[in-house]
């Protein structure tokens, strides 16, 4: 009988891993009889990856202040305003630049900045805003000379840095916001030489914080951070830099510094403050 039987049907009968069809009896590895396992390379099952589909969450961006996603707003709902004008007319015109007020290139490549405020003319300069620690020292330095020091910056920044739009203020504590003296984290030596008459510098526990807003030119930092560390009244300082671009409203070029502020909103912008 074995010999009239087909090739095939002695291999299948032969073969002992396989069970009958009709079996329900598990294998070894715990699949159903008739599963094939899943491709296997040096011993470890390679499965796809899941696709995470979950959507992400909006949030606000660390890197925007309040004023900046204000004033990207702002430039936002003037871009919108200027295409529903354009949307509006009848006819389509091509809007060309207003050659007017942009400076010719001989007036930009003669360009002679002599660090008055009040005479260099405008453009180049960016949104800075420099945060002092001013020593609190009643004896020695009391508030009359913190004003004088203060009121001396302002006058460096002006006449001497051609900085525009120059505004000081003096700040209360962060850890309590009532008083007008910041407790230090940490004692704080003064930046300087060592006053004369003194082997060595004296160590404060308590500063007066002091907030300076201005547009400065890119360059001029180099000499304010010298003047800086030359002072015997400051302890510590830090320095914010805003400007991004110059496109966007309110910088300081012959553009958007001279602009009028964009038409008011008829609805509140949702999407307006969020973070880029």
């Amino acid at each position: 009988l074995k010999a009239q039987l087909p090739r095939r049907s002695r291999l299948r009968k032969s073969s002992s891993p396989c069970r009958p069809p009709g079996s329900t009896e598990a294998t070894k590895e715990g699949r159903p009889p008739g599963r094939q396992p899943p491709y296997e390379a040096s011993g470890v099952a390679l499965r796809a990856k899941r696709l995470d589909t979950t959507p992400t969450k909006e949030g606000r961006s660390p890197f925007y202040s309040t004023l900046d996603r204000e004033r990207m707003a702002r430039r936002r709902q003037q871009v919108r305003e200027m295409m529903r004008e354009k949307r509006r007319s009848a006819t389509k015109t091509t809007q060309t630049l207003n050659y007017e007020m942009l400076p010719s290139v001989e007036d930009i490549y003669s360009r002679q900045f002599t660090g008055n405020a009040t005479v260099d003319p405008i453009g180049g300069r960016k949104r800075y805003t420099l945060t002092i620690f001013f020593k609190h020292d009643p004896q020695k330095a009391g508030p009359e000379i913190l004003k004088k020091s203060i009121l001396g910056y302002i006058d460096f920044f002006r006449n001497r840095m051609s900085c525009r739009s120059v505004t000081a203020k003096s700040m209360l504590s962060p850890i309590d916001g009532r008083s007008p003296v910041t407790s230090l984290e940490y004692p704080m030596k003064e930046y300087g030489e060592v006053p004369k008459g003194e082997k060595m510098k004296k160590v404060y526990h308590k500063a007066v914080l002091v907030k300076f807003e201005m547009f400065a030119p890119p360059a001029a930092l180099e000499y304010i951070q010298k003047r800086i560390y030359k002072d015997n009244m400051i302890l510590r300082y830090m320095l914010l830099g805003h400007t991004r671009s110059f496109m966007d409203f309110g910088e300081d070029n012959e553009l958007t510094s001279e602009l009028p502020p964009p038409p008011a909103r008829r609805q509140p912008l949702r999407h307006g403050l969020r973070g880029a």
